[in-house]
């Protein structure tokens, strides 16, 4: 069996959130941004991908 780590790194910033899936030779695998609406304040960011 060939089984390959994937590691998932996320960025939880005022404007952006960020997640991106790597290998462990540091390929990207796949890359997400979404903006967070900041104007809105803070109670916004957990309602972004609830129904996705």
């Amino acid at each position: 069996m060939n089984e390959k780590n994937i590691w998932i790194g996320v960025d939880l910033g005022g404007t952006n959130i960020r997640v991106a899936a790597v290998e462990d030779n540091g390929t990207i695998v796949q890359e997400i941004q979404q903006l967070t609406d900041a104007e809105k304040g803070s109670t916004t960011v957990p309602h972004l991908y609830r129904n996705k």
